[in-house]
C-alpha cells in the first residue's frame, strides 16, 4: 500500500524548513510517477536594511511588541492583542489582528483579522475576515 503525502502537510512543511534559513520561498509540489510528491523551493527575500528575528511576541503593536513594526519574522511570532512586522515568513498567530505591511509567507491564524500587505504565498484563516493587498498565492 502506498503512502500518499498531503499537500498541506508539505506546504507548512516547506514553511518551517525554509523559515530555518531565513527566506521566503515558492513552492512547487506535484505528483511524480511513483504517486508521491515532490516538492522544490526557492528562497529568495530580499532583507537588506532590515532586521530579521526567528522569533516575535506582542501585546499591541506598535509600541508593546517585539521586534519593532519594521524589522522581519522569520520563524513562529505570537500576538496577544496586535502585531505587525514587514514581512513574515512561518506562523504567524493573533489572538485579535496579526498585520504583516507587505509579504506572508505560511500560515496566519487570528481571532479577528488578518492583514498581509504585499504579495503572498499563505494560508490566512480568522474569525472575520482576512486582507491581502496583493497577489495571494
Amino acid at each position: 500500500m502506498k503512502k500518499k503525502v498531503c499537500p498541506l502537510f508539505v506546504f507548512l512543511l516547506s514553511v518551517f524548513v525554509n523559515a530555518a534559513y531565513g527566506g521566503t520561498m515558492t513552492v512547487v509540489s506535484s505528483e511524480n510517477q511513483y504517486g508521491g510528491h515532490s516538492v522544490e523551493f526557492d528562497s529568495s527575500i530580499n532583507c537588506e536594511g532590515k532586521n530579521t528575528y526567528p522569533f516575535g511576541i506582542g501585546l499591541f503593536s506598535p509600541n508593546a511588541q517585539f521586534p519593532a513594526a519594521d524589522d522581519n519574522v522569520s520563524g513562529l511570532r505570537i500576538n496577544l492583542i496586535s502585531g505587525e512586522c514587514v514581512d513574515m515568513v512561518g506562523l504567524d498567530i493573533g489572538v485579535f489582528a496579526n498585520v504583516v505591511s507587505d509579504g506572508m509567507f505560511g500560515l496566519q491564524l487570528s481571532g479577528l483579522y488578518g492583514f498581509a500587505g504585499g504579495n503572498s504565498m499563505a494560508v490566512q484563516m480568522s474569525g472575520i475576515g482576512n486582507r491581502c493587498s496583493g497577489d495571494l498565492t
